[in-house]
């Protein structure tokens, strides 16, 4: 199983977002990234993320069954999908299971149930995540590390904000 500890490394792949995506995780922002987590809709992510990052281990969006008839390293979920503690307790440590988390209450809840990382955000004001509410900003990526699970720290993030985000 891949271990947490290569989280703060991964990155995503979209189709939509495809060149500028790639460019910052190919080395500007994300280098040496291990893990990827594809987010398609017109392709198989499996093939997309392949295609994009062959070398890296692979996470399926909330399909768990996919993500093991693929050898995919695990599963990420959303905030409104399937349980953490569920998956946890139907394939045990077989499988790395993330969480799509908004809140920093919500990373501690992801942790206690089972969940080898979060994704935290809307750090920062982004169009994409404005159903979420007003994002929570440093303090709240603060609170959202100190639950002591892996954090991947998304929305808004430019180059200008990563060293205040990294540190």
């Amino acid at each position: 199983m891949l271990e947490p500890t290569t989280l703060p490394t991964a990155r995503s792949v979209s189709p939509r977002h495809e060149a500028p995506m790639l460019t910052a995780s190919s080395g500007a922002l994300v280098p040496n990234a291990t893990t990827v987590k594809p987010m398609t809709t017109g392709e198989s992510p499996v093939r997309a993320a392949r295609r994009a990052a062959p070398a890296t281990a692979l996470l399926i969006n909330g399909r768990a069954d996919v993500a093991l008839a693929a050898g995919c390293a695990g599963v990420h979920l959303t905030s409104h999908g399937l349980p953490a503690a569920a998956l946890r307790r139907r394939f045990g440590r077989a499988l790395l299971i993330g969480c799509s988390t908004h809140r920093p209450e919500e990373v501690e809840a992801a942790r206690q149930n089972g969940a080898d990382y979060a994704i935290f955000g809307p750090v920062f004001a982004t169009p994409s995540k404005a159903a979420f509410g007003p994002p929570p900003g440093l303090d709240g990526l603060a609170r959202a590390v100190g639950h002591g699970l892996p954090v991947i720290a998304i929305g808004g993030i430019d180059p200008g904000r990563v060293p205040p985000i990294s540190a």
